[in-house]
């Protein structure tokens, strides 16, 4: 077990704290532009790739949350949609 991967460095803190700033702006970018129709809503970075999850009674809200996360991340990371509809 390699425990060097594990060490807390500046660097590292200050990624994370970007990290999970990038995601809250992608989560109030979606509810704002879906109007809060995606349910149980929900934006998290696994590595490299952030993963949209949650419920939509509609593709079209679903669109939106689509484009809405597209906007945020523009080609800078990959990303993966798993919103569900009803």
């Amino acid at each position: 077990m390699n425990l060097a991967t594990n060490v807390l460095t500046p660097a590292k803190i200050a990624m994370e704290s970007v990290d999970r700033r990038m995601l809250r702006s992608i989560e109030r970018g979606i509810r704002h532009r879906t109007g809060g129709r995606i349910c149980n809503l929900s934006v998290e970075s696994d590595c490299e790739l952030v993963i949209v999850r949650g419920n939509s009674l509609t593709f079209y809200a679903k669109q939106l949350a689509l484009e809405a996360t597209r906007a945020a991340l523009g080609t800078t990371r990959p990303f993966r949609i798993d919103i569900d509809v009803a």
